[in-house]
């Protein structure tokens, strides 16, 4: 299975695909494609999470490239830890390295467990 994300604007789309829990070559159902889609959905980041699969053969081998196509939440707050001017600015690219959702500025409404 071959995955990619389409909609995104500030988020990078390995960081999409890794919070899916989906992984490139394994094998789904439509519920695994559904919890994807929702448990990004939960994360606060996006007003609107769907899929799609298209049939693609890989090596002469049948398979599905699946595209999550996101809708990233608009609305966003400064969030105070991280905006701090103390923060060194290696530390600030270790966070983000680490993982690609966190940002000086968060979704509005809904928050990251963790993250506050």
């Amino acid at each position: 299975m071959e995955i990619k994300v389409a909609g995104n604007e500030r988020l990078a789309p390995a960081a999409v695909i890794a919070a899916s829990g989906l992984r490139t070559g394994q094998a789904v159902t439509r519920a695994d494609l559904d919890r994807a889609a929702q448990k990004l959905f939960e994360t606060g980041f996006f007003s609107s999470v769907n899929y799609r699969y298209d049939p693609t053969a890989a090596g002469g081998l049948p398979g599905y490239a699946v595209t999550l196509e996101i809708s990233e939440e608009a609305a966003r707050r400064r969030s105070n830890w991280i905006s701090r001017a103390w923060m060194p600015k290696r530390l600030w690219e270790q966070l983000k390295s680490a993982d690609g959702f966190i940002d000086r500025q968060m979704p509005e409404q809904r928050s990251r467990v963790g993250l506050l």
